[in-house]
């Protein structure tokens, strides 16, 4: 099943991420340059799905419109490490 994109932000332009800058040393934010930030759809092909895998692509694409590679509250593994 495809769903619509669950998230969807409007008026970010200029917006960067708050991140802890001990954490993040050396990893500089851009802000955002669109007004409307639309992130991709998912795609869920079962019920039993682990949220964090599925919102994943959500986060990365978050991140990367703020300068950053992905989000990095997953290790390069892609598991969810939070924060």
């Amino acid at each position: 099943m495809k769903l619509p994109s669950p998230l969807s932000l409007l008026g970010v332009k200029g917006y960067t991420m708050a991140v802890d800058p001990i954490r993040f040393f050396g990893l500089e934010p851009h802000a955002i340059e669109r007004d409307a930030l639309l992130v991709p759809e998912v795609m869920i092909e079962r019920f039993e799905v682990n949220p964090a895998e599925v919102m994943r692509s959500i986060f990365d694409a978050v991140w990367n419109a703020t300068g950053y590679p992905r989000s990095m509250n997953y290790d390069d593994g892609g598991k969810w490490v939070g924060h």
